[in-house]
């Protein structure tokens, strides 16, 4: 038998894993190049980025290795800050 705590951190880690994979075929879907990068184009044509309309962050907010462009370990890093953002304000 599992005890709670075994099942919450089991039940944890499948929804991190879910998460990760929605994440994942988000950032393919909209990588049309398929160079395993988003650039400043394809940033711009991310759902979120669309609605946020002209009070979405610039793609450099999120370009830690400053090359132009975000690759999946810079995405997830947009992701969590937009979310924490969203989580933050009233209504969010």
């Amino acid at each position: 038998m599992l005890s709670p705590a075994e099942f919450k951190a089991g039940w944890e880690e499948v929804r991190q894993a879910s998460m990760m994979s929605r994440i994942g075929g988000q950032f393919r879907a909209v990588d049309a190049d398929r160079d395993g990068s988003l650039s400043p184009a394809e940033f711009g044509n991310l759902p979120v980025i669309k609605r946020a309309g002209s009070a979405a962050p610039a793609l450099s907010v999120f370009d830690t290795d400053r090359n132009g462009k975000l690759d999946f370990r810079e995405y997830i890093r947009m992701v969590e800050g937009m979310v924490k953002g969203a989580a933050s304000t009233p209504g969010g």
